[in-house]
C-alpha cells in the first residue's frame, strides 16, 4: 500500500468515525467538514416541468430564475449533499 492510499484509507476511517466538526486525536485537530450542498436539476424538473412553469426554462432549466422564483426553504429540498470531508493538521 502506498503512503497516498494509506492517507485515504485514514481519512476514510475518520470520516465514518467522527461526526462533522473539529477533534482533537493524540497531537493532531482533525476536522471533519460537511460535503458540499449542490442544486439538483434532474429532481427540480420533475417536481416543476416545462409545462407547470414554462417561466423558469430557456433551452434548459435556468437555475438563476429557479433560486430567484422559488422559495429557498423548498428550493433546499433539491440539493444534493456530498461526501464530508477530513482535513488533519
Amino acid at each position: 500500500m502506498t503512503a497516498v492510499e494509506r492517507i485515504a484509507e485514514i481519512k476514510t476511517i475518520l470520516r465514518d468515525a467522527l461526526p462533522v466538526g473539529t477533534h482533537p486525536v493524540g497531537p493532531f485537530t482533525v476536522q471533519v467538514k460537511a460535503g458540499a450542498k449542490r442544486f439538483d436539476p434532474k429532481s427540480f424538473t420533475a417536481a416543476y416541468p416545462f409545462e407547470v412553469r414554462p417561466d423558469l426554462y430557456s433551452a434548459q432549466l435556468d437555475t438563476g430564475k429557479v433560486k430567484d422564483a422559488v422559495a429557498p426553504r423548498e428550493l433546499a429540498t433539491f440539493y444534493t449533499q456530498g461526501a464530508p470531508t477530513v482535513v488533519v493538521s
